[in-house]
C-alpha cells in the first residue's frame, strides 16, 4: 500500500472517531480500518497467540510494506519497551514468542477456564513479564536464524523450545538435519549435530528401540565415535541366540536334527496324540523367534548396511559373558578369528570332547580353519584330525597303520612332555594350569585310544615289541609291560 492510500485511510479514521465514540460496533469496524493503515497499535494487545501477534506486524505494520527482518525487529522493540513496564492484565500485554505448550495455560480461553469472581489466572500471576523467558518457540528461533545466519544454533535444538518434556530430541534432531541441507556445516554445527544425535540415540535406547538409535548414530561426524556408539549399542542388546548370517546352522543344525528325529520317533511310539497341541505351539512360537531375529538382521545389514563384523564381535562378547565356548567358536569363525577359534577348540572344547567320545562337532568346527592362517596348526588341529583319522580308519578297516600311529604317538609323547614342564611351574590356581591339566588328560586318553587299537588289530610279540619301542607316556608303557608279561 502507498503512503497516499494510507494517508487517506487515517483522515477517515480520524472523522469516524469523532463520530462514534458510544458505538462498540463502530470502534470495531475502525479498529479494522486500522489495521488495513498499517496502525496496528490498538489491535495487537491481548490476543492469546503470539504467532497471530506477529503475522500483524508481518502483514499490517506501516500498510504491509516492512520486510520480514524489520517486522521481527519492531515485534522485539515492542517487546522489550513492555518487559519495563508494570503490566497486570493480559489484555495489555503484547503476546510473548512462547513454546506452544506454555503458551496454552498462560493464554487459557475463556470459553474453558471460567474463574470466579476475584479469582486470578495464577499460572500467569507466577509469570514474570519483566524478565525474558528463558524457552522461547522454536518458530520464534528459527524466524532469527532466517533473517541472521550468524544466530547461535544451539538456542534453537533445545528440546523445551518444543515439548514439556526436556529430554525429547525427536524434532530438534529433524530440524537441525534439514537446516544442515540447506545451510551446510562448519565444525561447531558438527558438533551441535552429534550432540543431537547422541541424545536422541539415548531417548530412543531408553524406549526399546535400540535398532532405530543404531540408525540415528549413523549420523555421528566422527567416524570413531560413530562406530563406537553403534558396538556399544550392538554389545548391549543384540540377542546371543539369533544366528542369523551364521555359520550355526551348518554346524549345529545337522546333529541337533538328527537328535530330534529319534526323540520324535519315541515320542511316536509312546504318545500319540497326547502332546501334539503343545509341540504345535512350541513350534510355532520358535519359527516367530526365527523370523523376528532374521528381520533384525536384515534390518541391520541390508538396510542400514552395518559392517556383519560388529554384529558378529557382539556375539561374540556376550557367548563370553555367558560362558558357552561352543556359540563363542561358532561366532569367532563368522568373525574369522582363526587363532583365537583355534585356540578355544584345542583348550576348552577338544579335551572334553575326546574323553566323551563327542567329537563330531569339533571334526566340523576344526575342518572349517583354513590351517594356513593358524600358527600352531600342526600341533593342535592337524593333530587331532590326525588321531580321529587313524581311528575312523582303524574301526573301518582289518588292518592299521602302524607307521602313522607311531608318528602320531612321537608328537603326542612330546607335546605331552612340554606341558608337564608348563605344569611344574604354574600356579596350581590358575586358570592357565587348570586348561594344561585337561589338555594333558585329553592327550594321554588319544595315546591310550590308539594303542589299544593297535593291540586290537594286531595282538601278536613282534608288535608288542614294537609297542614298547614306541615314545609313550611312562604310565602307558608301564601298563603295556605289566600285560604282556602276564599274558606270556
Amino acid at each position: 500500500m502507498d503512503n497516499y492510500t494510507q494517508n487517506l485511510i487515517n483522515q477517515q479514521i480520524a472523522l469516524w472517531e469523532k463520530e462514534s465514540k458510544d458505538s462498540t460496533f463502530k470502534s470495531n469496524y475502525i479498529n479494522l480500518w486500522k489495521l488495513i493503515g498499517g496502525r496496528i497499535d490498538d489491535v495487537c494487545y491481548g490476543l492469546n497467540s503470539w504467532k497471530r501477534t506477529f503475522a500483524i506486524f508481518v502483514w499490517f505494520a506501516n500498510g504491509g510494506m516492512d520486510d520480514f527482518k524489520e517486522s521481527l525487529e519492531k515485534y522485539e522493540q515492542i517487546l522489550e519497551s513492555q518487559r519495563q513496564q508494570e503490566i497486570i492484565h493480559k489484555e495489555d500485554l503484547i503476546s510473548e514468542p512462547l513454546p506452544a505448550y506454555f503458551e496454552e495455560q498462560l493464554y487459557k480461553e475463556d470459553e474453558r477456564n471460567k474463574y470466579q469472581e476475584g479469582e486470578t489466572d495464577r499460572i500467569f500471576e507466577s509469570f514474570d513479564m519483566k524478565q525474558k523467558p528463558k524457552h522461547l518457540d522454536v518458530v520464534y528461533h528459527l524466524f532469527k536464524y532466517y533473517v541472521d545466519h550468524s544466530y547461535a544454533k544451539s538456542k534453537i535444538f533445545s528440546p523445551q523450545n518444543i515439548s514439556s518434556d526436556m529430554l525429547d530430541y525427536r524434532l530438534p534432531w529433524l530440524i537441525n538435519f534439514v537446516l544442515t541441507k540447506i545451510t551446510g556445516q562448519n565444525e561447531e554445527d558438527k558438533k551441535i549435530q552429534d550432540q543431537l544425535t547422541v541424545s536422541l540415540a539415548f531417548q530412543l535406547e531408553n524406549l526399546g528401540m535400540w535398532d532405530w538409535a543404531c540408525y540415528v548414530c549413523l549420523f555421528i561426524n566422527n567416524r570413531y565415535g560413530r562406530e563406537k556408539a553403534i558396538k556399544n549399542l550392538l554389545f548391549r542388546y543384540y540377542p546371543v541366540e539369533d544366528h542369523s548370517g551364521s555359520v550355526y546352522e551348518e554346524l549345529c543344525l545337522s546333529s541337533e536334527n538328527k537328535k530330534e528325529e529319534e526323540e520324535e520317533d519315541f515320542s511316536i511310539t509312546s504318545n500319540t496324540v497326547s502332546n501334539s497341541d503343545e509341540d504345535a505351539t512350541v513350534d510355532s512360537d520358535s519359527k516367530k523367534d526365527n523370523q523376528n531375529s532374521h528381520r533384525l538382521w536384515t534390518f541391520l545389514v541390508d538396510r542400514l548396511k552395518i559392517p556383519k563384523m560388529w554384529i558378529h564381535e557382539a556375539r561374540i562378547m556376550k557367548a563370553q559373558y555367558q560362558h558357552d565356548v561352543v556359540l563363542e567358536a561358532i561366532y569367532l569363525i563368522d568373525a574369522q578369528c582363526w587363532d583365537q577359534v583355534h585356540s578355544l577348540v584345542i583348550n576348552e572344547i577338544l579335551p572334553e570332547a575326546i574323553i566323551n567320545n563327542n567329537t563330531d562337532f569339533v571334526e566340523r568346527i576344526l575342518k572349517k580353519i583354513p590351517p594356513e592362517n593358524v600358527k600352531d596348526w600342526n600341533n593342535g588341529g592337524a593333530l587331532f584330525l590326525k588321531y580321529l583319522e587313524i581311528i575312523n580308519s582303524s574301526s573301518s578297516s582289518s588292518r592299521i597303520n602302524t607307521i602313522n600311529s607311531k608318528e602320531l604317538l612321537d608328537q603326542l609323547h612330546s607335546i605331552l612332555r612340554s606341558i608337564q614342564k608348563q605344569l611344574s611351574v604354574q600356579n596350581k590356581t590358575s586358570t592357565s594350569y587348570e586348561a594344561l591339566l585337561k589338555r594333558k588328560i585329553c592327550l594321554d586318553f588319544m595315546c591310550k585310544e590308539i594303542l589299544k587299537h593297535i593291540e586290537d588289530h594286531e595282538a601278536n610279540k613282534e608288535n608288542n615289541d614294537l609297542i614298547l619301542s614306541f615314545s609313550i607316556p611312562e604310565n602307558q608303557r608301564l601298563y603295556n609291560v605289566k600285560k604282556y608279561r602276564y599274558f606270556s
